[in-house]
């Protein structure tokens, strides 16, 4: 129950900075808060292409900061097994990307000003919005899936956050035995011992692909 209910409670609250930042970064608001990015976009054709993938980036980096988050959740609920956490972790991290993903980044640019209309009819209103911004939105799911695809795989091949983990590793934890070396130390583990493929990750990701293509399928 506690975990249902900070999982629901970090959900809501979790709309907030991702609706915010979202509608901050949208290439027209930037140009009208920084009026050189408009003069510099016609003599650089790519700038607005560039400006735009400044939202699905922030929005990867608000994502990419849960799977800890709800990690902590599911070790409340008492597992007793690794598939049964990270099946937990997989159910929560799904909900997350379609709330965060699918709808807030969808209409953050609309999201504070139907506020008062959400709360009022939230299944009528919620609809009502996304027919009318999901058509206008094909550019930022191609935007997000490219750089989290591009990216991602761009990190994983080159193990920059196993590197950075395993350098904290050998100058921070004890290596008097070889033991110690290759055991983890603070949650930070040696090159030499990757872990276990976490699952929960990447299935979630599979869960909004399908989504954003059954839901553009069908426009």
């Amino acid at each position: 129950v506690l975990s249902a209910a900070l999982t629901t409670l970090t959900c809501v609250f979790w709309t907030i900075p991702v609706a915010f930042a979202s509608s901050l970064v949208q290439v027209g608001s930037l140009k009208e808060r920084l009026p050189f990015l408009a003069s510099a976009s016609e003599d650089f054709a790519l700038l607005d292409e560039l400006l735009g993938l400044l939202g699905p980036v922030v929005l990867i980096v608000f994502m990419n900061l849960l799977p800890a988050i709800l990690t902590v959740y599911c070790e409340m609920e008492g597992h007793v097994g690794r598939d049964a956490l990270h099946a937990s972790l997989f159910a929560k991290l799904a909900v997350f990307m379609l709330v965060q993903v699918f709808f807030v980044a969808s209409v953050s640019g609309s999201l504070f000003k139907e506020v008062d209309a959400l709360a009022n009819d939230p299944a009528g209103k919620a609809i009502d919005i996304l027919s009318s911004t999901l058509p206008t939105q094909s550019v930022f799911y191609m935007n997000y899936f490219l750089v989290k695809v591009v990216v991602g795989t761009a990190v994983e091949v080159t193990r920059i956050v196993p590197a950075v983990m395993a350098a904290i590793h050998h100058y921070m934890a004890p290596q008097l035995t070889d033991k110690e070396k290759r055991q983890p130390w603070m949650g930070i583990k040696p090159l030499r011992n990757p872990g276990q493929f976490d699952e929960a990750r990447p299935l979630a990701t599979l869960v909004i692909v399908f989504v954003v293509l059954f839901v553009y399928m069908s426009l």
